[in-house]
């Protein structure tokens, strides 16, 4: 068998998250070269920051660390000129400590230029966040080439195999049988629509992530960037959760909106890109004007989130599909673009570093579609050259030439789950073309 139950109990930390062997690294890495540098995680709320944050305080062993949480209640009201006193009162009752944890501190306002003074006296700091804009301020400004960024996305497939208990052997060598296929096809679906928030990954909670949506509106968008408009933000979420994976024009939501244009409408947009809610790609071009007029596409940050949240038109399973794969994707790079061929056709996902075409469709069988999906990647081959492709499918395993080059269709699940599938897919993106 492919799969098999483990026998021991998961860590009372949860799932160990693929983030943690990155910031491990780069701490000890700079340790050990003794760099000023802060490292920052950023990432949705309640996607498994402050987790994360633990399970690499559990690592340190026997090195003396002070752990805060901001968000914790007793620290409603606290101000940036608190912060030195907060930090005497740690040294008094737990001794000195060269490494902080900071999870959660931009509920301080004020708090960069404290944590630039710590980092200008050799403090080894990591802090949580739940704002892209983390670094955009003051400590960005200040802190420019002495601080590291890594970004925690909701789990990955791999990650969600080991909250199931579920071990894959890495015998690449031996084929799958028919019911291995079909056990690992039907976990993928339920990773596909109970999505990777660790809050809810484990039994899908629809009411659960309306009011974790909801939350992350109210607090982390209206309340931070003061917007009175609170019904037409929250209507804008909706609408982009119910058009996931298709190029929506911004001019077209003015008026259902009620705002008063195109610019509000981007204002908006890049907030709840912001709060970690929605990634917005541009579609391909070497000029950057017209990659900037040109309609956007928007992914959501969890499908099982968008599914919740979002008005269903029709079965939406291509749309969350396609969803997975780019958060896959976003995972190794940001340099993600969709692309329109001369003859107008979609690529779904493009990657222009290392010329490759993604294109995700639930299936080939339908010869209409089969005809639509190759001719597509034909003509996308032809445009660049040099260019690779692939298809994802549910089901599919076949290897076809297009324009003279190999492509490769393969189930979503063999490049999502640990082991050589993955490794080769990632080996595609990472390359230079």
């Amino acid at each position: 068998m492919l799969f098999n139950q483990r026998a021991e109990t998961p860590s009372r930390l949860g799932v160990k998250r693929e983030k943690l062997s990155e910031l491990t690294n780069a701490f000890e890495r700079d340790t050990k070269l003794n760099f000023q540098v802060a490292i920052v995680i950023s990432g949705l709320r309640r996607v498994g920051k402050s987790t994360l944050l633990l399970q690499f305080a559990a690592s340190l062993k026997n090195q003396k660390f002070h752990y805060v949480n901001f968000e914790d209640e007793r620290f409603v009201g606290l101000k940036h000129t608190d912060l030195s006193q907060l930090h005497e009162v740690l040294i008094h009752l737990f001794g000195p400590a060269q490494t902080l944890l900071l999870d959660e501190i931009q509920v301080v306002s004020g708090w960069e230029r404290w944590v630039r003074r710590l980092v200008d006296q050799n403090y080894k700091l990591i802090i949580t966040g739940s704002n892209t804009e983390l670094l955009s301020g003051d400590l960005g400004t200040k802190l420019t080439g002495r601080y590291r960024k890594i970004e925690l996305l909701p789990f990955s497939f791999s990650e969600y195999l080991k909250l199931k208990n579920i071990d894959t052997k890495q015998q690449e060598s031996v084929p799958l049988i028919t019911h291995d296929r079909a056990l690992l096809s039907s976990i993928f679906e339920s990773y596909m629509f109970t999505g990777g928030i660790p809050i809810v990954a484990d039994a899908y909670d629809p009411e659960s992530l309306r009011t974790l949506f909801q939350d992350i509106i109210y607090r982390d968008v209206i309340a931070r960037y003061k917007i009175r408009a609170v019904s037409a933000v929250r209507e804008l979420g909706v609408m982009l959760a119910s058009n996931i994976a298709r190029p929506i024009a911004y001019k077209r939501l003015v008026q259902p909106l009620g705002l008063k244009g195109v610019s509000t409408v981007k204002n908006h947009v890049s907030r709840l890109e912001s709060a970690w809610l929605f990634f917005v790609l541009n579609r391909y071009s070497r000029s950057i004007k017209q990659q900037q007029l040109n309609p956007k596409k928007i992914f959501g940050i969890d499908p099982a989130l968008m599914r919740a949240v979002g008005i269903e038109t029709g079965d939406r399973t291509g749309y969350l599909l396609e969803n997975v794969v780019f958060l896959e994707l976003r995972r190794f790079t940001a340099e993600i673009f969709y692309y329109i061929t001369e003859r107008g056709q979609e690529i779904d996902l493009f990657l222009p570093r290392s010329n490759l075409f993604v294109q995700v469709t639930f299936s080939l069988a339908s010869t209409e579609t089969r005809n639509r999906e190759l001719t597509t990647m034909r003509a996308a081959l032809e445009e660049r050259p040099n260019s690779r492709g692939i298809i994802l499918t549910m089901h599919e395993w076949e290897q076809v030439v297009l324009a003279g080059r190999t492509v490769e269709i393969l189930p979503i699940y063999e490049i999502l789950k640990p082991g050589n599938g993955r490794e080769k897919f990632l080996s595609l993106i990472q390359s230079e073309a």
